[in-house]
């Protein structure tokens, strides 16, 4: 809001290209709330836009940038989804803060080198046991530069010589933070165990 503010101060003589620039940044087309008691500001009629009101242009600002954030927090959870299944450590190593902390049921803590290396530590062609792991992000919610993930969880490992598999289930609850323009984990709470046969 107080960038187009400044532009509206700034230049006062709206202009094809800067309606156009508002237009592609915001998509700012003279959408009006018509809620809103704030009288609209006035433009000549040019480019077919008419009036845009600084409360529906700080709306459509704020939502696209919690529109990017969620894109971005989605894009990291797919990229840990498959570093684990991949076994791309250094991605994984990328989706994790340095003083991450995560919690996992008969183990407890632990640290962000120790677990991706447990997660993604190892290739699937060499380990003696096939991973199947099917992961849906049930929540998503964003506050600000902080935001956090339920996710819901099934594991099943198949080992390669035949004996019988293990299917483990649960959820987890990840805490995330955007550092430097960056959203990573910084703590992870675990709930996946054993289903009895």
């Amino acid at each position: 809001m107080n960038c187009l503010v400044k532009i509206l101060v700034i230049q006062p003589d709206i202009t094809n290209a800067s309606v156009r620039s508002l237009w592609s940044r915001g998509k700012l087309y003279g959408r009006i709330s018509r809620c809103s008691k704030a009288a609209p500001i006035k433009f000549p009629v040019m480019w077919g836009v008419m009036s845009l009101n600084l409360e529906a242009c700080f709306a459509q600002v704020t939502g696209d940038q919690t529109m990017s954030d969620e894109q971005e927090i989605r894009n990291l959870f797919n990229n840990w989804i498959k570093s684990t299944t991949e076994g791309n450590l250094e991605l994984a190593r990328h989706c994790i803060a340095d003083d991450a902390v995560f919690f996992v049921p008969g183990v407890g803590e632990m640290d962000k080198e120790t677990f991706a290396q447990g997660a993604a530590g190892g290739s699937p062609e060499a380990s003696p046991i096939n991973f199947d792991l099917d992961s849906k992000l049930r929540e998503l919610k964003v506050f600000g530069d902080q935001a956090y993930l339920w996710i819901d969880s099934t594991l099943v490992c198949s080992p390669k010589n035949g004996d019988p598999a293990t299917k483990m289930a649960g959820h987890s609850l990840s805490i995330l933070e955007k550092r430097d323009g960056r959203w990573q984990i910084i703590r992870d709470a675990n709930t996946m165990t054993v289903i009895p046969e």
